[in-house]
């Protein structure tokens, strides 16, 4: 695993002490959850909340080998552990008896900013522990998280990838794995130094905490970018419209699938919450991708 970035070890010491203060920067974030936590809104919204789901989604990838052809990913994105007391059991619920080859988690591991709050560590190691006892897993930080989850993460058998990649071999064929570091707040994803050692032609995927660098991921030749950060707006209007899209991307790349180019995305809806514990009319997820090749021939 890397050693911490510069750009976040700086803001880490700046801003994470003081967590609340950083927080007061943004008007909506307040005026949502005062609204919020009214009772009217706050019971429905954890219902809500609670009702993590299973969505399985096909990917059509350009170059993919055909041994991963049917290849599947648990994809799995901003859990913010410590947001309710039952978080872990019930992504783990949504998970059991999934068939899958490899899982990925797309940051944000925690609810607030604090990686030595000791309930979101007892999270964390319960799901993770379950995971990595099922297939191999791969993580990167998002903007919620410290290096310091990297190392817990680390220390349980996840394969952090903090701007670097790793290569999946079958029947001597391989895809490649690039994640790299949070850059929605911390500016600390390097995706070129993350990519610098992939083949000139190779499958790659681009695991990212937000979507944010979808048009350098398309340049690079990527085949499928996966991201998370924005919950799928998380508070949505009736048929999903979000209010608010938390991303500095176009509406159509803040959920679901998408497409740049010839390269294909996916936006992960979230698995838990941030702000509020609540949700509306955009229910949270664990994602099953099912890798297939774009000609249909493998």
């Amino acid at each position: 695993m890397e050693p911490i970035h510069k750009n976040r070890k700086r803001l880490e010491l700046e801003y994470y002490g003081r967590a609340s203060e950083r927080d007061t920067l943004k008007w909506y974030h307040i005026m949502a959850k005062w609204v919020l936590e009214l009772p009217i809104f706050l019971k429905p919204g954890r219902r809500n909340a609670g009702d993590v789901r299973l969505r399985r989604i096909e990917c059509r990838l350009k170059n993919l080998p055909a041994a991963f052809d049917g290849c599947r990913i648990l994809f799995i994105s901003d859990m913010h552990l410590d947001g309710v007391s039952d978080w872990a059991e019930r992504i783990m619920r949504s998970a059991d008896g999934i068939d899958y080859d490899v899982c990925l988690l797309g940051g944000d591991y925690s609810f607030g900013y604090d990686a030595s709050d000791e309930r979101m560590r007892d999270q964390v190691r319960e799901v993770v522990t379950f995971l990595v006892g099922r297939s191999d897993v791969f993580g990167i930080l998002g903007n919620h998280d410290e290096y310091r989850t990297a190392e817990l993460l680390d220390g349980l058998g996840v394969v952090m990838l903090l701007n670097e990649n790793a290569c999946l071999e079958r029947n001597s064929e391989s895809i490649y794995l690039v994640g790299v570091d949070d850059d929605f707040f911390f500016q600390a994803a390097e995706l070129e130094k993350a990519g610098a050692t992939v083949p000139e032609g190779a499958c790659k995927i681009l695991l990212a905490h937000s979507p944010d660098l979808y048009k350098q991921a398309a340049r690079s030749d990527y085949a499928l970018y996966l991201a998370g950060h924005t919950h799928g707006g998380q508070i949505c209007l009736p048929g999903g419209i979000a209010v608010v899209a938390n991303a500095r991307v176009p509406r159509r790349l803040i959920k679901g699938t998408w497409a740049y180019g010839r390269m294909a995305g996916y936006t992960s809806y979230g698995a838990g919450t941030s702000v509020v514990p609540v949700r509306f009319f955009c229910p949270p997820e664990v994602a099953l991708l099912t890798l297939t090749n774009e000609d249909g021939n493998g």
